[in-house]
Order: C-alpha cells, then sequence, then structure tokens
C-alpha cells in the first residue's frame, strides 16, 4: 500500500545491499525490479522513496556498467518510461537524479533507441514539465 512507503524504502536499500553481494542475481530479476519500483512511485508521491529508488538506480546501472551488462528493450521500455514521467516532478535534486539517470542507461542501451524510447514515452506524456525536460534531454542528446 501506498502509506507503507517507510517498508517500501527498506526494501529497496535491500535490494541496493544485494547489489555486491548478488550481481547475477539482480541482473536476473532486473525487469521485475524496475517493474516493482515503478509501481511503488505510481502509487506514492512520497520523495524519500523517490530518493532511495533514484539511488538504487543508480548503483544497479553502474553495476551494469561494470559487468558490461546490456539492458533488453523489455527492460528499458520500464526503466525510461518511469524516468521520463519522473522528470516532471517539481524537486530540482529529483529532476538532476533523474537526468543523471537517463544519461547513464545511454551506456547499457543503444542511444539511438534510448533517444526513441525518450520520445515515446517522454515526449507524449500528459505532464507538461515532463514533456519540457525530455525535450531538454533530447536536446543535449542531439548537441
Amino acid at each position: 500500500k501506498a502509506q507503507d512507503f517507510k517498508k517500501h524504502i527498506e526494501c529497496v536499500q535491500q535490494f541496493d545491499k544485494f547489489i555486491k553481494s548478488q550481481a547475477d542475481s539482480m541482473i536476473e530479476i532486473n525487469d521485475i525490479l524496475f517493474k516493482w519500483c515503478n509501481l511503488r512511485m505510481m502509487e506514492s508521491s512520497n520523495t524519500q522513496l523517490y530518493v532511495a529508488i533514484f539511488d538504487f538506480y543508480a548503483n544497479l546501472i553502474t553495476m551494469f556498467i561494470e559487468t558490461d551488462y546490456q539492458c533488453a528493450e523489455f527492460e528499458m521500455v520500464v526503466l525510461l518510461g518511469t524516468l521520463c514521467d519522473k522528470t516532471g516532478v517539481n524537486n530540482k535534486t529529483l529532476q538532476d537524479k533523474v537526468r543523471k539517470l537517463i544519461r547513464m542507461c545511454y551506456e547499457v542501451y543503444d542511444k539511438k533507441a534510448c533517444f526513441r524510447l525518450i520520445i515515446d514515452t517522454g515526449v507524449k506524456n500528459k505532464n507538461l514539465k515532463a514533456v519540457a525536460e525530455c525535450l531538454d534531454e533530447i536536446a543535449d542528446y542531439i548537441t
């Protein structure tokens, strides 16, 4: 439930600990983790939960980069879809984290495919602030 965000934060922190000790297992279930995190963020607007999830994503993607793991399309659809949607939050710190994560995705998935997903999920978003942020990201990518 959305009101259980403290338990959700603890869960995300446990996932974060598993990255170092069980990297192979984390890679096997990363699509489930992305979907679970997406669901938690859609149910809640708690900033602490967002920070915990974005920090977890940063550590997970860093582990992907270090192990030369390339994400599959179905994984990136969920991850980039979530990130593009959350670029529209009003918190500048969270926006910066999301943009950093989007740029990290370029290293674990084809850049052109990332660009296409940002257009498909971010530019077509109902939140105009998210659209503007995604357009900024596309402009930075083109530059």
